[in-house]
């Protein structure tokens, strides 16, 4: 019997050391190139330590989810001023053509253009726990991810967003 339960702890502890886990921390590569800024839409701020960021890869995803949640973002953002939120978007056909495509559904927040997606590469999405991985959304705390964000749901968001400001 022992030996059953030795067997069965060392497959769980196989298992759980084989889990994906995601990336840990975020970092915004000085390739990554800021547009869709104006004087109404501001660039966020990269020092301040509360972040939602949320990339989007449209090799693989349209601009709809962001424009469907863009109503949601905005009342958060009035609300809780202290969290600011970062879009980058990868694999656009080029800047030039996503900032027309953001002006003409008029998206208000400023986007990192990555047209190479190296932000991808560099804070390893790949490993990414779901089979989902062209669009994903982050609670950031100075570098270190706090939690993965729900912007499309907003009553969990606003729970997230809660949790988020009380941690230190």
């Amino acid at each position: 019997m022992k030996q059953q339960i030795l067997v069965l702890l060392i497959f769980l502890g196989f298992l759980s050391a084989c889990e994906e886990k995601g990336p840990e921390t975020i970092v915004f590569p000085p390739e990554l190139v800021l547009i869709n800024q104006n004087d109404s839409i501001p660039a966020p701020c990269m020092s301040c330590p509360k972040k939602i960021t949320m990339y989007v890869d449209l090799s693989q995803k349209s601009l709809q989810f962001p424009k469907m949640i863009e109503y949601s973002l905005l009342k958060m953002q009035k609300e809780y001023p202290t969290i600011n939120i970062i879009w980058v978007f990868a694999n656009a056909k080029s800047s030039k053509a996503l900032t027309n495509d953001l002006e003409k559904i008029q998206f208000s927040f400023p986007v990192y253009y990555d047209s190479t997606n190296i932000f991808y590469e560099a804070n390893q999405l790949d490993s990414y726990p779901y089979e989902q991985k062209a669009l994903q959304s982050y609670f950031i705390n100075g570098e270190k991810i706090f939690s993965e964000a729900e912007p499309g749901i907003p009553e969990l968001l606003e729970r997230q967003v809660a949790k988020f400001l009380r941690e230190k």
